[in-house]
């Protein structure tokens, strides 16, 4: 039981606990609010179970989708493994296109 359906049980109980009577508008009245507030409690819960088979299902096809990229264009085969901030941190020899601005440095050096 999620934590709004265990609170709007406690609201049942100390409504229950009033003895109210269910011949009072008061009493008429509290009742609904509870039975809808109990309503609330169960489709929220819903949702936040849809939302982690969601959350799961789109971090599975991601995965899939990763795994497809790897095989239809191989590993990732960057020149080096350095952040975009650190420029002077390639050593290759080839035409870089690693985004990471070693390209723009051999063409100064040179």
């Amino acid at each position: 039981m999620g934590y709004l359906s265990e609170r709007v049980s406690y609201l049942r109980g100390l409504a229950d606990g009033m003895k109210l009577g269910e011949e009072t508008n008061e009493a008429r009245l509290l009742s609904a609010m509870i039975e809808i507030l109990d309503d609330m409690a169960l489709a929220v819960e819903d949702l936040e179970e849809n939302q982690t088979e969601l959350s799961d299902s789109i971090d599975e096809i991601n995965e899939d989708l990763d795994d497809l990229d790897d095989f239809l264009f191989g590993e990732d085969d960057e020149c080096c493994d350095c952040d975009d901030e650190d420029y002077d941190c390639c050593d290759c020899d080839s035409d870089c296109d690693c985004g990471c601005g070693c390209e723009s440095d051999k063409e100064d050096a040179e």
